[in-house]
């Protein structure tokens, strides 16, 4: 009887071969590049992070957080309790803190509606968009 590792613990051979590929794929990728992130990966390998994350406890290779561009997102929030903190800033923006254990948001071009017991917030939330990149360590 030959009896693969891979075999028995990946139930197939079909899927130990699935593996490797898609593993092989993922350490060419990041060799030939040099940093990648999930975006670069997603139309070749299923899952990548899964891949990426098996190497760096390899200590293969390392993670690194790169904080890219800023952008506005939609703000839209139902407060059925007042907020503990909502006020209004001398630039034009509104600061509001759900409890203490929530962190302030600003807002720009917002919107203050009440319905009942309710309030409702609308507007634009200013973010820092980060993205987590893989680079080759050996």
């Amino acid at each position: 009887m030959n009896y693969n590792k891979y075999e028995g613990m990946l139930k197939s051979v079909t899927h130990a071969e699935m593996f490797a590929n898609r593993m092989n794929t993922c350490v060419e990728a990041v060799r030939s590049k040099g940093r990648v992130c999930r975006r670069d990966l997603i139309a070749q390998i299923p899952n990548p992070n899964y891949y990426l994350d098996i190497l760096m406890r390899f200590g293969v290779v390392r993670s690194e957080t790169v904080a890219e561009e800023i952008i506005d997102i939609k703000y839209d929030e139902w407060f059925f309790d007042a907020p503990s903190t909502m006020r209004t800033n001398e630039d034009n923006t509104l600061t509001v803190q759900r409890n203490s254990a929530y962190s302030p948001v600003t807002i720009h071009d917002y919107k203050i509606e009440h319905e009942n017991r309710a309030t409702h917030i609308t507007g634009k939330q200013t973010v820092q968009v980060k993205r987590k990149y893989w680079v080759w360590k050996v």
